[in-house]
């Protein structure tokens, strides 16, 4: 559950992993945009 999910210790490595792939996402999306967009 959500709740049991929020009192886990924060995992630095899977943080760092998201992170890396919500960056990854947008530079993707962005790319992807701007190609449609020509």
């Amino acid at each position: 559950s959500p709740i049991s999910y929020l009192n886990q210790p924060i995992d630095t490595g899977l943080l760092i992993s998201q992170i890396k792939f919500l960056l990854i996402y947008k530079k993707y999306v962005y790319t992807l945009s701007h190609y449609i967009m020509i």
